[in-house]
């Protein structure tokens, strides 16, 4: 069935629950034990899932097309076919930041996938959405964020702004051709968003991104260190 026709046959509360939750669909078929479940019980149910599981969806309200599931340390993982193209790559960064590099270098897939390491290396998050559109949380007090860029084009503006006001210590962009290394350098006074900015916005002019050579301009004496390594 196509989604048109889930929406028809379920109706758009019970539409929303069945696409972006963790509940399958002869949850929502009566009868269930002998009536159809409201829109209510159906919530509750789908929240109670994500918590008895393994993993839980977090802040769910604002993810819009992202997945992103977060590992409290039990032991199975969510249902359905969101969870699944998930997967991989969850089981990749539970293995290490370099493996989920590996991993993102080998499929080279078509949309973007991110993990979140805490300041003590411990997986926080691993999310995907559309390129430049997924969502992930980066916890307090800092972190690592590794997400790849499909169309292989090197970090945006965004990424630096994210290096800056969620306090990273490094970020790293993998693309088909290689990784770009985003470092923060603590030791280092760290240029202001607004004077990166200024620098960026005077470099790219009409263009959809920069060079490699002038985000090393752009970062000069910023407190901000990139390089790249070929894939």
């Amino acid at each position: 069935m196509t989604d048109e026709q889930h929406l028809k046959w379920l109706g758009p509360e019970r539409f929303k629950i069945w696409k972006h939750g963790n509940l399958k669909l002869d949850k929502f078929i009566p009868p269930y034990p002998d009536k159809r479940l409201t829109v209510d019980a159906l919530k509750k149910m789908d929240q109670d899932s994500f918590k008895d599981g393994v993993l839980y969806q977090a802040q769910r309200e604002r993810l819009g097309d992202s997945v992103m599931i977060v590992p409290n340390g039990k032991g199975n993982y969510p249902q359905g076919g969101k969870f699944k193209k998930l997967k991989p790559y969850y089981d990749a960064a539970s293995k290490g930041q370099e493996i989920f590099i590996k991993k993102l270098q080998k499929e080279k897939p078509e949309i973007e996938y991110a993990a979140v390491w805490d300041k003590d290396g411990d997986l926080c998050c691993v999310a995907y959405g559309k390129e430049g559109h997924v969502c992930y949380k980066v916890p307090d007090g800092g972190g690592i964020v590794i997400h790849n860029h499909p169309k292989g084009t090197p970090p945006s503006m965004g990424d630096l702004k994210e290096i800056l006001d969620k306090k990273l210590t490094k970020m790293a962009v993998v693309t088909p051709s290689g990784k770009f290394n985003l470092t923060m350098d603590k030791e280092k006074g760290i240029l202001s968003t607004d004077v990166l900015q200024k620098r960026f916005n005077n470099t790219i002019g009409d263009r959809d991104f920069i060079t490699f050579e002038e985000w090393k301009e752009v970062l000069n004496g910023s407190g901000i260190k990139i390089d790249f390594v070929g894939a």
